[in-house]
Formats: structure tokens, sequence, C-alpha cells
């Protein structure tokens, strides 16, 4: 059977899953590329990595990614942009069907869909708080995969995962994954007689959410570590939360699904004295409503972004815990961060950061911490200069303008038309983690302390929480620290490292 399609709110998700994995009929109908809808590749990869992740969390093998695949899912994300409107499975349409596009020879076969308006890591949270699409993206069965995104004219992104059960390869015809596979798959063969079967639900994960973070030694001696992590994103906030503000009297409260508009909230939740914790949009989440139960110090929470971000169902639970609750948000992304620039914690910074406010959000969660620490606002970037609003200029002011990411990130005529007075930027997310915690240095915030978190897509989460420690915060990747971060630390004097989210390798 199909579970039913839930709809949220424009900001929120909307999510599907084919439950009943049934036999290919045939070889299909070639589809005709859609108009109208712009590959996201920069979603693309990071959903593999998000997975992989996630696989890799549970002691499961990655999925091999294959390059016809993804030009299933690829046409079929494609065409969904194209129509911008209801999301549905491509069995729907026989010219996309996954059942039968996908290399023939298959076991078993699944699709995973989603509708939403940030990034991969937002998609990957979603799938995983939903037991259908979890159990698909940690099938132990499943060995091979294919992602596609595509965002329509609206900015509205839409995103696809196939599986599929190949006996662990090898698997027939090409196995490295196109550059820009094309958005019409071919007919393949009839899959193997064997039906295909509904996936048997798992139980929950396995990481626990840890109430106070637990050390753990590392190469050096000389440097205390300890991690952090919940189950989930939610958690993991609460966990930070615990471990940094014993007796915290407000708390700030952001989406964890649409992280863009929760980037400016960490600054505040510094200012404030406030940890900053996560909730999916359409309720308080329950690891975050157990802590304001547990937390009777907290008397007032500021609620970062609209309606759309963080519904006002989130508000109603809130206040039903006795909380008084204050929102801050603007009509877009641009003006919510101004919004939280313009209150009067923030408002007296003679310098604000600037990062790209669309695509990866890695810049932007990587100067959290410094913008925290300093008490300066984050502010966020259009991809043109032409659509520059007047919210973020109004919100600019005379400040000193610091552009964080390289012009692939925030175009130099775009930093021109902000007045960039400096930009931090480096070869990659990690070493511009590392330039923002060098700037941070050399204006007196201690290195003493240094938080670790993932730099991947689908785990930014993470490294947006641990901003509002005031600490620097360095992305790393899921294998180890990596040559920017390693360097930045061997020069200098840190004496404790707290890796923030499960799987944060602590050296």
């Amino acid at each position: 059977m199909r579970r039913p399609t839930t709809t949220r709110s424009r900001r929120g998700a909307v999510l599907a899953l084919a439950l009943a994995l049934t036999a290919a009929a045939g070889a299909g109908v070639t589809a005709a590329p859609p108009a109208q809808a712009a590959v996201d590749r920069q979603v693309v990869d990071g959903l593999q990595q998000g997975h992989d992740a996630e696989r890799a969390s549970r002691g499961l093998d990655p999925l091999h990614r294959d390059s016809r695949m993804d030009a299933v899912a690829q046409a079929w994300a494609d065409r969904l942009a194209a129509d911008n409107g209801s999301l549905r499975h491509s069995d729907a349409d026989p010219a996309y069907d996954y059942r039968t596009h996908i290399p023939g020879g298959w076991r078993g076969a699944a699709e995973n869909a989603a509708q939403h308006w940030a990034g991969a890591g937002d998609l990957m949270w979603m799938w995983m708080g939903s037991s259908g699409h979890r159990d698909n993206i940690l099938n132990p069965s499943f060995d091979a995969a294919g992602y596609g995104a595509a965002r329509s004219a609206d900015g509205r992104l839409w995103a696809i995962t196939v599986f599929a059960d190949y006996y662990a390869g090898p698997w027939p015809g090409s196995t490295t994954p196109t550059a820009n596979p094309s958005s019409s798959p071919s007919p393949s063969a009839s899959p193997s007689a064997r039906p295909t079967s509904t996936p048997t639900p798992t139980s929950t994960p396995t990481s626990v959410p840890t109430s106070a973070p637990t050390a753990t030694s590392t190469a050096s001696p000389a440097v205390a570590a300890r991690s952090v992590s919940g189950e989930d994103r939610c958690a993991t906030g609460v966990a930070l939360a615990k471990a940094l503000a014993p007796s915290p009297t407000a708390a700030v409260v952001a989406s964890g699904e649409s992280l863009v508009d929760s980037v400016p909230a960490a600054p505040l939740a510094r200012k404030l004295a406030a940890p900053l914790l996560l909730t999916r949009s359409a309720g308080l989440s329950p690891a975050v409503a157990a802590y304001l139960r547990a937390t009777p110090s907290v008397s007032r929470v500021v609620v970062v972004g609209g309606d759309r971000s963080v519904s006002p169902q989130v508000v109603s639970d809130l206040q039903a815990l006795g909380l008084g609750v204050d929102r801050v948000s603007g009509a877009d992304r641009y003006a919510t961060a101004a919004a939280v620039a313009a209150r009067p914690e923030l408002s007296g910074s003679t310098t604000a950061y600037v990062a790209r406010g669309s695509g990866s959000l890695a810049d932007a969660v990587a100067v959290g911490g410094t913008a925290a620490a300093l008490g300066a606002p984050v502010l966020l970037a259009p991809p043109t200069a032409a659509a520059v609003p007047s919210s973020l200029t109004a919100a600019l002011g005379d400040r000193r303008v610091v552009v964080v990411g390289g012009t692939t990130s925030v175009p130099e005529v775009v930093a021109s038309a902000l007045g960039a007075d400096d930009r931090l930027a480096g070869a990659d997310r990690y070493a511009t983690a590392a330039a923002v915690a060098d700037h941070a240095v050399a204006r007196g915030v201690s290195a003493d302390r240094v938080l670790v978190a993932s730099g991947d897509e689908a785990r930014l989460a993470d490294a947006l929480v641990s901003g509002a420690a005031g600490s620097v915060t360095l992305l790393v990747r899921p294998s180890g620290w990596g040559t920017a971060t390693t360097g930045w630390m061997s020069g200098h004097g840190v004496d404790e490292v707290l890796a923030v989210g499960g799987g944060t390798p602590l050296r």
C-alpha cells in the first residue's frame, strides 16, 4: 500500500513514499525532457553524502551510486520541478517509472520523494524522521542508488532517491556517475522474476542522545576532548544546551527543517546567554519540550523565523509550558536575518558577517560561533547583485561588512554591492572555517575551547547549534579532521575540543 502524502506549510515539506515495491511490468517509454527545471548538483551530491553517513553510523555499507540510476532519479525530479504541482511517485507515469527504467536484474527496489525549500541536510533529516523513508535508506539489502534534485522556477526543491538490490554487484554497464545525467532515462530490461517486498520496519536508530558529554581521549594528551550528540539534530541541540548552559533564563528556538531561517539565531542566543534549540516546524519537538520542562530557570523563549518555518503550533506548545514567547521574523530569509540584527542585543555591533543565503549554508554556519563571540549579526546574501533586498542593505547600515566564503559562494559583484570591507575564504568549506577561526582569534576570541562539527550538507545543523557557544567552530569530515582543521589546531593552544553531533571525529 502507499503511505498517504503529508502536506506541510510552504517552507515545510511534502513527503511521500512508495512502500509497496512491485515487480516491473515492462520497458516503459522514453520521456521527453521537461522544461523550466534547474538541476541542483550540490543537493544531489549532498544526498549521497547524507545516505552514506546515515548508513555508516549503523554499520552498513555505502550505497553504490550508479549513473543510470542517477539519470532515472534526475529525470523524475526534473519532471516534478517543471510541473511544480503536487508531489507524486514516478510509477504514476510509465514514461518515468523507476521500476522499468533502472538497470534490470534487481531483486528489490524503492523510491523516496520529497519537496522542500532548503537543501540536502533538511531533506535527509525529514526522511530519517519518517519510518518508511528511513527504512529504505537503512535497508541492508539495498546496495545501489541514484539521486536527483531540481528546483522549480519559484525555488522549490524536488528530490528523488531510487534504491535497488543487485546482489551487491557487479552492476551491469557503467558504474561511475556522469557529470550531468540525462533528464531522459533510457528503458532497461525487465527485472528478475522474483517480486519485491515491502521493506521491513527497523527499530529506532541506535544512536542515543546524551544528556551530558562523555570524555574521550585523543592523540594529544594535552587536549581534553569530549563529544555531545543526540539521536537527531533536535536532541543534539538539547544535549549541547545541557553541557554548556546549565541554568539559562531564556532559550532561542528555531526551525530544524528550514536551517536558512535559523542561521542568524546563534549570535542572539549567545547574547541572551541562552541555548539554541531546533524544532520541527509543525510542532515542538519532544526532546525540546522535555528539556524545557526539566529546566525551570527558563521563563521566556525567543522564536526565530516566521510561521512557515516555526508554525503557530510550536508557539502554542511553548505557551502551554508556561513560557513567554517572542517571535523575530521577516517577510523572507533576508528580512528575518535583518530583524535579528535589529534586536537591541545586536543592534550596537559595528561589524556584520554576510554569507551565502541559498544553496549550501556551510560558510554561514561556520561563522556563527565567531559572530556570537563578537556580538555581531550574521546576514544572508542573495546570489546576484540585482537581488540584494533593501532589508539587507538597511541592516548593514554603516557596519563593517565581512563576507564569508569565496566568490563561488558570494560573487564579487554581490560583495561590492554590499560594500564589503573584507572577505574570509579558503579553498573549500573546511579551509574557509579555518580562515574564520584565524579572524576570530585575531580579534580576541579565545582558542582555549574549539567546537568541531560535520561539514557534510546533511549534518550542518550540528555546526549551526554549535554557534551559540560563542567559540571557534571548525568543520570536519566524517573520516577525520582533514588538513585545514588539523593544521589550524596544531598552530593554536587549544585546551579543549568539543565534537558536536553523532559520529563527529575527535581528531
